[in-house]
């Protein structure tokens, strides 16, 4: 790779960047253009070497440049154990028990347990103990993870071994249970957590912002909140994996936002009309008492699309299984963080509270022309022009104008310039407030919170959604409605839909996002169904062995599963 040092040195490459659909994303998206002589990543040298930003990260959505040309010292060298410079793992040592015997994080490298940012303690094979029990330490926790700022010592990782000795009778299983990964938390507690693939193994990366906002100066999690009113949970049949055995799970992207009640409050402010909660994962329970003319008792409403064409491509899929004598299963699959600002629900509230601020003038031209400069960044196309902020016209303008437009217009909010103002309000929290307790911190493309047999055979052409902001239905069985016990990392749920989208091409284009590309098209040959085979009962049913809820933690690490449990060389157990 060239140094900057060995190039001609020419003033090109600025004015060519700057033409880029990368230049006007980061300049609509921050207010502020980006610096090209940062000594954080040589733009120089990635141009001269034929490097383009062309690729959307599957974790913000954004443009993003080549790894390889970060300096030595940049932020986001580092990401999930893996230094995306060079794409080696980072040097973590471990003992026979999977305790770190030293680490490398960042700049400087370090290896004093006392370190703040030494925390991705792996229980490495401890994790295969089938009667472990985690305890309930506090303070240092006895697995390595910081617990209200208390430092791991060299001691407590002592006292861990004796203790690990102790519930294993002084020797360890090294027996392979079903690939789960090595799930890490290199920044710690922040809960935004994405799977990534590391020459063809999984590592749960915590990404070290909470992801409800691009900005790092609103609020934290901890000090957001709101009110609903006249929410309900659902009666919801909990499934066990293994009765699925044989069936065909057919994969559905659902975004994340809340469903029902109606939203007053967000933070310290009510809004004038509270904003009805239509649902994600919960859209089918929500009408229940609704009626289906022309169809049986047992036929319900079971996901909501923004077309009927990608209905239409699901109903195929289920028609397909039904040919081959499996019976197909809906399975809703979670989407990327951001993508319920395209939801009425969310553009809604950020509007309303918007202008229950009472912007200056000042503020609301930012606003305008960040909302112009997206919309023309990303081509958006409207059945109107967008009429402007304070024209009076612009709550009915987003309800017509479409998910990419709603999109647009919550990002434009969620801008440090705009945000200056100091009135409007916390885009991070509005988010927060949209968003299924249950899938805050769950990983994209995790799957089966909510699972329902299809009934394919059923025409749902015509049929009313119930949904605000997608129209077009597909019908399954009312009886048959429920889902797992929580959501389950897709590479997890679905082996052999993941091992084919790891040999269809780079990994983190295609693997690290499943959703995406479910929603959009799979790689040729490849299709949304994965058949419940034993090794997926194996698979999911060890990973609610240890995480009873699934993927639904509050925030903070998950225990670590360590390097036995990564093999990705899978060994059906004996079955009784």
């Amino acid at each position: 790779m060239p140094r900057m040092s060995d190039l001609a040195r020419t003033d090109d490459y600025e004015t060519e960047i700057r033409a880029t659909p990368w230049f006007s994303e980061f300049k609509a998206k921050y207010g502020e253009e980006p610096n090209l002589n940062d000594p954080n990543y040589d733009y120089r040298a990635a141009w001269a070497a034929g490097v383009r930003p062309t690729v959307r990260d599957p974790g913000d959505g954004l443009l993003h440049w080549d790894s390889r040309f970060k300096g030595e010292n940049h932020p986001n060298r580092y990401v999930g154990g893996i230094d995306t410079k060079t794409g080696a793992p980072v040097d973590y040592g471990y003992s026979d028990l999977g305790v770190p015997i030293g680490a490398a994080v960042g700049e400087p490298k370090v290896t004093d347990y006392g370190q703040a940012d030494l925390r991705p303690f792996a229980m490495g094979a401890l994790a295969q103990q089938r009667d472990y029990q985690p305890t309930d330490a506090k303070g240092g926790d006895l697995w390595g993870y910081q617990t209200a700022g208390g430092l791991t010592t060299p001691q407590d990782v002592e006292r861990a071994t004796q203790m690990a000795l102790a519930f294993s009778g002084g020797g360890l299983k090294t027996k392979s249970v079903p690939e789960l990964g090595a799930l890490l938390d290199p920044k710690g507690g922040s809960g935004n957590w994405m799977i990534r693939h590391v020459e063809g193994q999984p590592v749960m990366a915590d990404e070290g912002t909470h992801g409800f906002s691009a900005l790092r100066t609103g609020k934290d999690p901890s000090q957001m909140n709101y009110q609903v009113s006249g929410q309900t949970a659902p009666t919801r049949n909990v499934w066990d994996i293994a009765d699925l055995e044989g069936k065909d799970l057919i994969f559905g992207v659902k975004d994340r936002t809340a469903g029902g009640g109606v939203l007053t409050h967000v933070g310290d402010r009510k809004l004038r009309s509270p904003v009805p909660l239509e649902a994600g994962a919960d859209y089918s329970y929500l009408h229940e008492g609704k009626p289906l003319p022309g169809y049986d008792a047992d036929t319900a409403r079971i996901f909501a699309s923004a077309s009927q064409a990608a209905a239409s491509k699901l109903n195929n899929e289920a028609l397909r299984s039904l040919e081959a004598g499996r019976d197909p299963i809906f399975t809703s699959m979670v989407m990327a963080r951001g993508a319920g600002d395209s939801a009425k629900q969310t553009a809604n509230t950020a509007y309303q509270l918007a202008k229950q601020s009472r912007p200056s003038s000042d503020t609301v031209e930012l606003i305008d022309n960040q909302m112009r400069a997206l919309l023309a960044a990303e081509k958006v196309k409207t059945h109107a022009p967008y009429p402007g902020f304070g024209s009076g016209e612009l709550g009915a303008w987003l309800d017509e104008a479409g998910l990419k437009a709603r999109s647009a217009f919550v990002k434009a909010l969620d801008n440090k310039k705009v945000q200056a103002s100091g009135s409007l309000p916390d885009i991070g929290e509005v988010r927060y407030a949209h968003t299924d307790p249950r899938l805050r911190t769950t990983p994209t493309g995790s799957s089966g919170l909510f699972m329902a047999r299809m009934r394919p055979d059923l025409n749902a052409g015509g049929v009313d959604s119930l949904h605000s902001n997608y129209p077009s239905t597909i019908l399954g069985s009312k009886a048959d409605r429920g889902g797992l016990a929580g959501s389950v990392p897709f590479h997890v749920i679905a082996p052999d839909r993941h091992r084919e989208l790891l040999a269809a091409g780079e990994p983190r284009f295609f693997a690290n996002n499943p959703a995406q590309l479910v929603m959009t098209n799979m790689p040729t040959g490849i299709t949304k169904t994965q058949t419940v085979t034993p090794e997926v009962v194996d698979r999911v049913s060890e990973f609610f062995r240890r995480y009873p809820q699934g993927f639904a933690f509050a925030g903070g690490a998950p225990i670590a599963m360590g390097a036995i449990a990564a093999q990705d060389k899978y060994q059906p157990e004996e079955r009784m």
